[in-house]
């Protein structure tokens, strides 16, 4: 039952890469890509903010009885302007490189472990990592993490953990990691890793105990002691004649054993 309802939860999410692969290329996602550029942009606070502006903004239609519109212009200015200097918070120089396990069992975590390498002179703070929709069968543990500092010529990691249901090949897509503005609404422009792929193994059965069967079809029998002797050759095959060499190829019959 929490199956069938994970997979209703996903029925608009593709369950492979190549299905969302197809999907990004399709003509609409072309379209759509100035709104999804600006979404991607604000953080999971500016969303969460983008939707109540929304929603307020349907509430104060009514102009002349109020002026709560004000609020919802004040803060749609703020996203504007958040949107506006996120170009200047790149993460120049900064890579990133994700390695994880090539197998895992069902129903444990599997970590992911991002590894930052800042190669500017510039020092980056409050870089978010933004982790990608998962199939129906998989779940994001733990929270969004975030580095509070990268400095200049420096290092840096961190773990990403996740949990799937399912058995079979899987593939994460890319992972996102971008530095935040002041106000935590927007974020610049991000640094992606490439993708990761692991396959999803049954659990080992733990066998505690083996009992062997009673039927008598199954029981070992023991052979009786056979006399090997009458099947070896003697040393001296009285048949050979005494001038004929029975390593050399001779032009008679060589004599026949039958054994019963």
């Amino acid at each position: 039952m929490r199956r069938d309802l994970a997979r209703l939860n996903h029925v608009l999410i593709p369950a492979t890469k190549s299905e969302r692969d197809r999907y990004r290329n399709s003509r609409f996602a072309r379209r759509a890509r100035p709104l999804l550029w600006m979404i991607s942009r604000l953080t999971r606070e500016g969303r969460m903010v983008l939707a109540s502006v929304g929603l307020a903004a349907v509430l104060v239609i009514d102009v002349g009885r109020t002026e709560s519109h004000l609020l919802v212009f004040a803060t749609v200015a703020l996203l504007l302007g958040s949107l506006l200097f996120a170009p200047a918070y790149r993460l120049d120089g900064v890579s990133v490189d994700l390695r994880c396990p090539r197998r895992v069992t069902v129903g444990e975590e599997i970590a992911l472990t991002l590894s930052f390498r800042n190669d500017g002179p510039t020092e980056h703070r409050y870089v978010r990592v933004e982790r990608p929709l998962l199939p129906w069968d998989g779940t994001w543990r733990g929270p969004q993490p975030t580095l509070a500092r990268l400095a200049p010529h420096a290092t840096a990691s961190t773990v990403l953990h996740a949990r799937f249901v399912a058995r079979g090949e899987h593939h994460i897509d890319p992972l996102r990691a971008a530095a935040l503005l002041p106000l935590w609404l927007a974020q610049g422009r991000p640094v992606r890793t490439p993708g990761a792929r692991f396959v999803v193994v049954p659990k080992v059965a733990r066998v505690t105990s083996f009992a062997m069967g009673r039927d008598p079809r199954h029981q070992i029998v023991k052979l009786p002691e056979i006399d090997v002797s009458a099947f070896l050759l003697p040393e001296k095959d009285p048949a050979w004649p005494e001038n004929v060499n029975p390593e050399q190829p001779t032009g008679a019959r060589a004599p026949q054993w039958h054994f019963s």
